[in-house]
């Protein structure tokens, strides 16, 4: 398979385990046994890897009936169909047999590139021919889902530092809102919920908790543990509600009282 042209974004490298590099600062309680009722499928770029391990973090204390399944695949996008085909991979699995009952789109950031059209011109990136060919594509996507009534969440892309790149991804994010939602499914805009008050990229910020801390690798583009976790706080409200279950509590364990003096 052919890869993404050069100058399409890269992840930085990272280590072999997810979130390695960032230490904890407190150790996570296990998680609550509970049999797995509602399914979410994580469908996109590196960015959507990075949403999707978030969210299974963040709702397997809590709401440990939601499964989040990992469909990403990196470099990917919506224009190099040669690479990979989002187009395909969603009717595949909307008519496949694994359970979905809830899907995650988030991707672009590979997507400043021209798209070839088998037999046809090449459509250059962000003219107008070019803006249809990928309202149809993102539009077909979702549709993949809708049609066996699947709901559809289409993640934006955070703000970007290089000023070219991030212009050319706040037009791609645009042109995803637009088919998304006319074809049916809901958009999170997560723009300005990653930059400072002037509306500029910052990569320090509030955490979910509130606290001032780093939120974006040293690229420029993509999350760190706590930025991903912020992302997903974005996404997981619709997912807990359609969910339909409340959050499972651990039992508080019982400390008994110390025997009476005699």
């Amino acid at each position: 398979l052919s890869r993404p042209r050069d100058d399409a974004p890269r992840r930085e490298a990272r280590p072999s385990r997810r979130w390695s590099a960032e230490p904890k600062t407190a150790v996570a309680a296990a998680p609550v046994a509970a049999p797995k009722t509602f399914f979410v499928a994580v469908i996109g770029d590196a960015m959507s890897m990075m949403l999707a391990d978030a969210l299974a973090e963040s709702l397997a204390l809590d709401r440990p009936q939601i499964e989040v399944q990992r469909k990403g695949r990196d470099n990917s996008g919506v224009v190099r169909e040669d690479y990979f085909d989002w187009r395909k991979t969603a009717r595949d699995l909307a008519a496949g047999a694994e359970r979905i009952d809830y899907v995650v789109v988030m991707m672009g950031s590979n997507d400043r590139q021209p798209i070839r059209v088998p037999g046809a011109a090449t459509l250059d990136t962000l003219s107008e021919p070019w803006r249809e060919a990928y309202g149809a594509r993102v539009a077909e996507i979702v549709a993949a889902f809708r049609a066996k009534g699947i709901p559809v969440v289409w993640v934006g892309l955070p703000i970007m530092r290089a000023e070219r790149y991030g212009a050319d991804i706040r037009a791609i994010n645009a042109l995803a809102r637009a088919a998304a939602e006319k074809a049916g499914a809901s958009f999170v805009d997560t723009w300005d919920r990653f930059a400072d008050e002037a509306g500029q990229f910052e990569a320090e910020g509030p955490d979910v908790n509130g606290r001032v801390t780093r939120l974006r690798t040293s690229d420029g583009i993509y999350f760190t543990r706590a930025g991903a976790l912020k992302l997903a706080h974005f996404v997981e409200g619709d997912i807990a509600r359609l969910a339909g279950a409340p959050p499972v509590v651990a039992p508080t364990p019982v400390i008994p009282a110390p025997p009476l003096a005699v």
